[in-house]
């Protein structure tokens, strides 16, 4: 029995296929505008995510106002950088040193004193007979003992050059010392520690912030000098300290007679110097 579709029915078949034709331009409208809401939020969240990156980068590379003191710490922690490395740098060549060190001596003349003037005049070119003349002087010491020197060991030349210094003024004589302060920075603290009685300057460079820009204060203090009551006097190279005993090339003075007053007046102008800078 065949199944036939009456004409009333036909309009019916119609209508239901229209509908379905809007429900499915309804869907996919639907679905354009969710995909097309979902691609502007995307928009807006990468739009927004590039606006915090830029904003930070900003930060960043924006040009900081100049400051004074900001400059002043900075070109501070630059300096104290500098320091800390070179310390670094002395301790590691002191190291080096110390564990390739020859004691075997060099050839060296034995000079003999020379007049000239009013004054006498002894060349030395070794350490060991230069330590010998400067400790004897100081035993001999009456009234006064400048010493100024750039380097000064701790060891046994170091602590016997102390001792004698300690000695003499508690026997009473006028015992002043002026050594540069950053040459020693490896030699320990407690050895640059002296009595009451005796009277020490360290040598500073930079003791103020402010001279950091004064070319002036670049130099340090390499001088060696030992005046004895105004009347014996040495100057030269040697430093003090068992390196340069044996082992170290350098040349030195002692000078006998009135030519010693311009040495001790020396000693005495830049010792008021320094305390005054300080």
């Amino acid at each position: 029995m065949r199944n036939t579709v009456k004409r009333g029915d036909t309009s019916k078949v119609g209508r239901i296929t229209i509908a379905s034709s809007t429900e499915d331009v309804k869907c996919d409208h639907s679905l354009q505008t969710k995909r097309m809401s979902i691609t502007i939020t995307m928009g807006k969240v990468e739009m927004q995510s590039m606006h915090n990156i830029w904003r930070k980068i900003s930060l960043v590379i924006r040009p900081r106002r100049f400051s004074i003191k900001r400059a002043l710490f900075e070109i501070i922690g630059v300096v104290l950088t500098l320091q800390a490395f070179v310390v670094l740098i002395l301790q590691i060549v002191s190291m080096i040193r110390r564990q390739n060190r020859h004691l075997e001596s060099f050839p060296h003349l034995s000079l003999q004193e020379v007049v000239i003037g009013e004054n006498t005049v002894q060349i030395y070119d070794y350490g060991h007979d230069l330590y010998e003349s400067m400790l004897s002087a100081i035993d001999a010491a009456q009234k006064s003992i400048y010493l100024e020197t750039y380097i000064w060991k701790d060891d046994q030349v170091g602590q016997e050059f102390k001792q004698k210094l300690v000695c003499k003024a508690n026997q009473g004589v006028e015992v002043y010392v002026i050594f540069d302060s950053f040459a020693n920075t490896v030699v320990p603290g407690e050895f640059k520690v002296f009595p009451s009685n005796i009277h020490v300057l360290k040598y500073q460079s930079f003791n103020k912030p402010w001279y950091i820009f004064d070319p002036r204060r670049y130099a340090l203090d390499h001088r060696k000098i030992l005046v004895i009551d105004g009347s014996t006097g040495f100057i030269g190279g040697f430093n003090i300290g068992s390196l340069y005993e044996r082992t170290w090339r350098d040349t030195h003075l002692r000078i006998k007679g009135p030519a010693t007053a311009h040495l001790a007046q020396s000693f005495i102008d830049h010792s008021r110097h320094v305390y005054r800078s300080h």
